[in-house]
């Protein structure tokens, strides 16, 4: 959750390229919306049914993972094996996938396709995701965010679902 506003002030000083650091400038908004020690704020995601579902009712009283996907910077592959592990060795947390950009016809089919949902372009969470970048999100129980910008891909996530699970 924590970031080093000074290696991105370097970055934005040296680069020169403007669409870069529009996105690098999108993520750093992003990561002040939604962080450590605020309660989650309710948004609507859609599953493969066409029904809209509160994020909050759906996560209720229960420790959560929202990973928040691309297909453009991540792959279904590494999303599954990622998933299959961290529910196999969590198994008290939800973990909902939830599509943000591209065809959201195209899910991933190796995870259950009751745990993943896709952003229509009037959710809330959009507000949050202005970089489509994945970001997965840490929710404990009471719905207070433990790590509002994890990473999936990071080696840091199993120790990080691990504490969820165990607080």
């Amino acid at each position: 959750c924590d970031v080093n506003n000074d290696a991105f002030d370097a970055y934005l000083n040296l680069s020169s390229n403007l669409t870069d650091k529009e996105l690098v400038t999108n993520l750093l908004k992003d990561t002040k919306k939604v962080h450590k020690g605020i309660k989650l704020e309710d948004f609507k995601i859609t599953d493969y049914n066409n029904t809209k579902r509160s994020v909050t009712s759906l996560i209720k009283n229960k420790d959560a993972v929202l990973y928040f996907w691309n297909p453009e910077y991540i792959s279904k592959d590494v999303i599954a094996n990622r998933i299959k592990y961290l529910s196999k060795n969590n198994p008290t947390v939800k973990f909902v996938g939830i599509k943000i950009a591209g065809d959201y016809k195209d899910r991933i089919l190796k995870l259950d396709i009751k745990s993943q949902y896709y952003l229509e372009a009037d959710s809330q969470a959009n507000s949050f995701l202005t970089s489509k970048m994945p970001r997965t999100i840490l929710i404990n129980k009471k719905g207070y965010i433990t790590n509002g910008y994890a990473s999936l891909s990071s080696r840091n996530i199993f120790k990080q679902v691990d504490a969820l699970a165990k607080n």
